[in-house]
């Protein structure tokens, strides 16, 4: 018996010695590198109910056109702004397509604009810190300037309060539309290593 345990109590503490330093048994395999779950690409042309895009170069691949198909269920976000239609696309706008294979569920378009951080507004005017220039700039509004927050038209000038980030269409000239920028999302914090 007494023999039983001491056998016993080596076992245990080589076991322990050799989790300690790694020798526990074969090491875990890599997780597959993740797929990307969205496609950014240049529209070229909307052909019929198929988006005709230029997937820029990468490290490894040259750049390509390539179609996506669209179908009824597909929602389409014109630079921030909900319910879009397929033929409010135009040629070289910017495009996020979820998901990055298959038919598309979701597309995102954008075309250039002046972004910046709203300082305030003054009348009929917006001033903004301009994220690219870090200078102030004035943009001047009218009646037919359309507002978008939260994906949606229809708010006012007096809605717009400082720091929200905006992007102003076009980058020149009396806003045709100002839109708040959606937070990102935050990135949720990595999992700590136990120790030893």
């Amino acid at each position: 018996m007494r023999l039983l345990k001491m056998l016993l109590a080596v076992g245990l503490i080589a076991c322990a010695a050799r989790m300690a330093i790694g020798q526990a048994g074969p090491a875990p395999t890599p997780a597959p590198t993740p797929k990307p779950t969205s496609l950014h690409a240049t529209l070229v042309k909307v052909d019929g109910k198929n988006l005709l895009v230029k997937v820029a170069a990468k490290k490894s691949t040259p750049e390509k056109e390539m179609t996506v198909a669209t179908d009824p269920k597909t929602a389409f976000i014109l630079d921030y702004e909900e319910g879009a239609k397929l033929s409010d696309l135009k040629p070289d706008m910017t495009l996020t397509i979820l998901p990055a294979t298959g038919t598309a569920a979701t597309v995102k378009a954008h075309v250039k604009g002046l972004y910046g951080v709203v300082v305030n507004v003054d009348g009929k005017n917006l001033v903004i810190m301009a994220t690219q220039t870090k200078k102030q700039a004035t943009v001047a509004t009218d009646n037919n300037t359309k507002i978008v927050i939260n994906g949606k038209a229809g708010n006012s000038l007096a809605d717009l309060k400082a720091g929200m980030k905006v992007k102003i269409i076009p980058v020149t000239g009396t806003a045709a539309k100002i839109v708040v920028v959606p937070a990102a999302p935050a990135k949720a914090p990595k999992a700590a290593l136990p120790t030893l």
